[in-house]
């Protein structure tokens, strides 16, 4: 496809506002470009930007299968530490452990320093935290199947893994870490949540176009070369990484969301800007929430929020106001895939979230890379 704009810049932007409708995102696109110098994959859909994932580097060991040796059993935390590069100790809660099995001697049920282990890293160092490593057969598997193994052979190939790791020198790779595009193809969104893969990078796009991966054979693959607009102004993918970095969100009605995060925890303050100067009811505080809300949720998933998230909501006399705002803001997470917990709201209208930490918050993955 390919076409000119021309004339000025109100009719220039008048000409992207109708490529724009003509535009299908109803069902979302998952896409993967250049934003400033880096990678990115972003989950877009009539809302604007639902997701993103900066692509992270070839150092990742997401996803890699290594033949590592524990170093310490620490009791009472429940869990060992697993070296599996030199000097890379990445931590092993006993419970992933489950039944794992020694391969420099015979099985008796316990685990000590020295034991050699084939592991799997679930969880790349982050901060302070270092990797996390499972033992866990079944996700070994859908690693495998990742990789390019049927689910009906999954079990033929880790087996000869392990028959293999057998004969290795320890802290060797078994299993080379997931690329990052099929990474964000899997985690970012769930399938039923886009129907077509678009990139402008023909690397990317040869490389999807010739891969295997069973997510890959249901959507749309599609190279985007229109010379005449930019993948990134043609779905305003840079105002929406703006959006997703920025302090203050602002809101339909004029008010606006400032999102602070703290070592402890997330605070999303709730301000009804423009209205704070007049007289307003509880029916018009209860708009402002409810629209608050719609971000709320909407901004946990694009800037990836996780821990303990704290909102502050303008405060509502009314009980049957606060129950329904509550009510209103679980249902409107309860597409999130991490799942949000919604624990309860106070008098004065805090309300405290809960979000599973999968991935670091967007914010730390653009200064990261």
């Amino acid at each position: 496809m390919s076409r000119s704009l021309t004339g000025g810049r109100p009719a220039r932007e008048k000409e992207i506002n109708e490529i724009r409708k003509s535009t299908d995102c109803t069902t979302g696109k998952m896409i993967f470009t250049k934003l400033r110098d880096k990678n990115v994959a972003l989950l877009v859909n009539s809302g604007g930007i639902a997701a993103v994932r900066v692509l992270r580097s070839n150092a990742s060991k997401l996803g890699g299968i290594y033949l590592g040796k524990i170093q310490n059993v620490a009791k009472n935390i429940d869990a060992c530490f697993v070296e599996i590069a030199p000097g890379e100790l990445c931590f092993l809660p006993l419970r992933e452990a489950g039944t794992a099995h020694p391969t420099n001697r015979q099985p008796d049920g316990s685990l000590k320093a020295g034991d050699e282990l084939v592991v799997m890293v679930t969880r790349d160092a982050q901060k302070t935290k270092r990797a996390s490593v499972t033992t866990d057969p079944s996700r070994m598997k859908q690693q495998l199947v990742k990789n390019g193994a049927t689910p009906e052979s999954a079990s033929e190939a880790l087996q000869s893994l392990l028959n293999q790791a057998i004969h290795k020198v320890c802290l060797t790779c078994l299993l080379a870490p997931s690329e990052a595009i099929y990474e964000a193809l899997e985690q970012l969104a769930d399938p039923s949540e886009y129907s077509e893969v678009l990139t402008d990078d023909p690397e990317i796009f040869h490389k999807l176009s010739e891969s295997s991966h069973p997510l890959l054979q249901q959507k749309n693959l599609r190279l985007y070369d229109d010379p005449a607009i930019s993948l990134r102004l043609l779905y305003s993918l840079e105002r929406g990484m703006d959006e997703g970095l920025d302090t203050r969100v602002w809101l339909k009605c004029g008010g606006y969301l400032v999102i602070e995060p703290t070592e402890a925890m997330t605070v999303i303050d709730v301000n009804s800007g423009k209205n704070e100067s007049k007289k307003i009811g509880e029916e018009t505080y209860y708009q402002v929430n409810a629209e608050a809300a719609e971000e709320v949720a909407r901004q946990l998933r694009l800037r990836n929020l996780s821990g303990i998230i704290i909102v502050d909501f303008i405060n509502m006399s009314e009980k049957e106001n606060r129950q329904k705002l509550l009510e209103y803001l679980k249902m409107l997470t309860a597409q999130d895939p991490q799942h949000p917990r919604i624990v309860d709201m106070t008098p004065l209208g805090l309300v405290e979230i809960t979000r599973k930490k999968s991935h670091p918050t967007l914010a730390e993955q653009w200064k990261k890379i």
